[in-house]
């Protein structure tokens, strides 16, 4: 939309009724363009090096499908002329595209430390299988109520997928190792029972005060790990004894005494804490130390909800971004709407 002052008074109407077909034409038209303040750093950069193309999706649309729609014509189009782009709806097909790729990655990666790590504990199959099989239960349960909740996938579900993972084996850890160190599947669960569910009850009470915010992302990642640790220690304390007995698996023999492998780390958690116990005023000066220079840096925190800062720096809406900003007026629009 053209906006021009004639002898008339105001006539509105198409910035370019026609495609200028000679470079005279072209020009006249630059020149008219970057001497309009309304056109210029809005629609065409100041360097004329840029110009914008805005694109409205309607309410009822779903914003990551349309926008990738869009995105996929735009790349069709262009071929290979470089271009930019922007805005709310292209951040969420990066979110998506970038938020799947983490999953792919951070799990194998993540199932892999805790085999290695458990392997390494209790040098058993079975001690790597139950924890590990109760995790991918656990994580199958968690979305599986997600869904049945109404809950969506967000940027923060990698994250969740990968705390489950780290938390959700430790309940079927502990009864396991217990059982393991008793001898006796009865017993052991009757005596690790309570202290697994009260673990769980007090970690889970803390997750759920995320419902209390305002913001749904941050809801859905306390909800989304509340339930997932309340479903494997539920699965840890029912299902673990009855695999325990059912697999038939062996507790581990008692030791005639101490060996130097079992031992070493012990030795050195006493060694330490002999030496806390023999300079408690150095440790108690280095902990106030610490308090002071750590509560310095607390005052000066800052905050920054940009979900494009959170992209890598070589990604299309971030490079699109920092065109947006210096060229133009930013990616984020004030919109005000009057009732006269």
């Amino acid at each position: 939309v053209d906006i021009r002052k004639t002898e008339y008074g105001v006539e509105v109407g198409d910035l370019i009724p026609e495609i200028p077909e000679t470079r005279e034409e072209l020009d006249t038209l630059k020149e008219y363009v970057l001497s309009k303040e309304m056109y210029l750093n809005t629609i065409v950069s100041s360097d004329a090096k840029y110009t914008t193309m805005v694109a409205y999706i309607e309410g009822d649309a779903d914003e990551g499908v349309a926008a990738q729609k869009v995105l996929e014509k735009i790349k069709e189009v262009a071929g290979d002329h470089p271009y930019y782009f922007g805005g709310d709806p292209a951040i969420l097909v990066y979110m998506d595209i970038y938020m799947a790729e983490d999953l792919a990655l951070l799990v194998p990666v993540m199932l892999v430390v805790m085999v290695v790590i458990l392997g390494v504990s209790f040098r058993r199959v079975l001690g790597v299988i139950l924890p590990l099989s109760f995790v991918v239960l656990c994580v199958i349960w968690t979305f599986g109520l997600q869904a049945l909740f109404g809950m969506y996938l967000n940027i923060l579900t990698p994250a969740v997928v990968v705390m489950l993972i780290a938390m959700g084996a430790d309940y079927a850890v502990h009864i396991y190792n217990h059982y393991l160190r008793r001898g006796d599947i009865e017993a052991s669960t009757a005596e690790i029972t309570l202290p697994v569910v009260m673990s769980a009850i007090t970690t889970i009470a803390g997750l759920l005060t995320f419902a209390t915010t305002k913001i749904a992302i941050l809801q859905f990642f306390g909800l989304e790990l509340a339930l997932g640790l309340a479903s494997v220690c539920l699965l840890s304390v029912i299902l673990l004894p009855v695999c325990i007995f059912v697999f038939r698996a062996k507790p581990a023999p008692v030791p005639a005494g101490p060996t130097e492998e079992e031992q070493w780390l012990p030795r050195m958690l006493v060694k330490t804490g002999e030496w806390v116990q023999g300079h408690v005023r150095f440790v108690i000066v280095a902990a106030g130390v610490t308090l002071v220079v750590t509560s310095v840096g607390f005052s000066r925190d800052t905050t920054n909800v940009d979900f494009v800062e959170t992209l890598p720096e070589d990604s299309p809406p971030r490079q699109g971004l920092y065109i947006f900003r210096d060229h133009f007026a930013g990616i984020y629009p004030v919109l005000m709407y009057l009732r006269g």
